[in-house]
């Protein structure tokens, strides 16, 4: 049986004191990773296989109410005004869990008590079901890279996120795009925006990713002046004008479940679709806390690494028409206690890459004695 990591917190959630723009480490859930896939504990444990999602299966087993609350983070072009964004209720999450356990085959129970007990169970259960802290911290800073993007690129635009979970930095960029009006995202130039989110387990992409994207929707185009509420009422109705209001603004969903591998970088980014289109397209990866473990870091920065290779470089033999891939990976800079790291990865990510491979750190941020970092990484053209 694979053991657990265990961090001793019993949070429901992280709070995030905005005070100092920081998480306080003494206050919130401390977990080294952002639900990433990491290396089962013992030698032998079969890790779960990479795996498409059916959107629309996803969406006809969402429950009929769902209790949420929000997460203040800060429009980075402002930093004076919270933007709420919206995440379903760990309590909610858990009593689903419970009404839709098998008594017989147990199939939740170590959901429900990684849940409970803020363990990690590497090959079975990777924490997802929670937000962790420097998802926070990703997200703003996805928001100041790629801001501009949302609001004026007239190509198309990819976002992947690994280990979504939360997805706390794929919600933020749905708000910014939400915020947009209808008739006025209609009249801008036509393109395809599309979001892969990617976890270890399906049940947290069913149980929390889904439904926190649904919740960023609904608080953006049916809500933007409303009364906070804390509950939201799903129907048919509501589902069908979140489908349609997706299709009108271009933007699509995909999520894969299952074990960084070759077969998950098939279901993320197909080879058959780097030519498939006649205009430039760019791809921003997006992984929080993925490299704490040193069993981790090496399937990770593969899977990058593949990634970006995948997703760089000439789409047709015109010279104007290129397709271009980054990544943003953010970190504590060393995990104590663990073993893993920022200075452990990027020598990985050299020995996989290549020593020109282009990274650099575009934020660093310490609080009480806690270094983080976003790093930038850059696919070869």
């Amino acid at each position: 049986m694979s053991s657990a990591f265990t961090f001793g917190f019993n949070g429901d959630d992280i709070d995030i004191d905005r005070n100092e723009h920081e998480v306080d480490p003494n206050s919130v859930p401390q977990r080294p990773g952002e639900s990433g896939n990491a290396a089962p504990s013992e030698a032998g444990a079969v890790l779960l296989e990479a795996r498409k999602l059916d959107l629309e299966d996803m969406i006809s087993s969402l429950p009929s109410q769902i209790s949420y609350n929000t997460l203040s983070l800060y429009d980075p072009t402002e930093w004076v005004q919270p933007i709420p964004i919206p995440r379903r209720d760990v309590c909610d999450i858990r009593a689903q869990l419970m009404a839709e356990d098998n008594p017989e085959e147990n199939s939740n129970e170590r959901l429900i008590a990684g849940l409970e007990t803020d363990d990690i169970i590497p090959a079975l259960y990777e924490g997802g079901l929670k937000t962790w802290e420097c998802s926070a911290t990703l997200a703003e800073t996805a928001a100041r890279q790629y801001g501009s993007l949302l609001e004026k690129a007239a190509y198309d635009l990819e976002f992947i996120e690994l280990g979504a979970g939360t997805a706390i930095p794929s919600l933020l960029l749905l708000h910014l795009l939400f915020q947009v009006p209808p008739d006025e995202a209609t009249q801008r130039p036509r393109r395809k925006i599309s979001f892969v989110l990617a976890d270890y387990n399906a049940t947290v992409l069913n149980l929390v990713t889904l439904p926190n994207i649904l919740l960023t929707w609904y608080t953006c185009c049916k809500n933007p002046n409303g009364e906070p509420v804390s509950q939201l009422d799903i129907n048919s109705v509501l589902l069908d004008s979140f489908r349609h209001d997706l299709c009108d603004r271009g933007i699509s969903l995909s999520f894969i479940s299952g074990s960084w591998s070759p077969r998950f970088v098939d279901l993320v980014a197909p080879e058959s679709k780097v030519n498939d289109d006649n205009n430039t397209r760019q791809t921003c990866i997006l992984a929080s806390e993925t490299i704490y473990s040193p069993r981790s870091i090496r399937p990770f920065a593969e899977t990058l690494t593949a990634l970006l290779r995948r997703r760089s470089g000439a789409r047709t033999d015109d010279p104007q028409d290129k397709a271009n891939a980054t990544a943003l990976v953010a970190a504590k800079t060393v995990y104590f206690g663990v073993g893993g790291g920022v200075a452990e990865f990027l020598e990985t990510l050299r020995g996989i890459a290549g020593e020109d491979v282009p990274v650099r750190t575009i934020n660093l941020t310490r609080y009480e004695g806690v270094e983080r970092v976003v790093l930038e990484i850059r696919g070869n053209a």
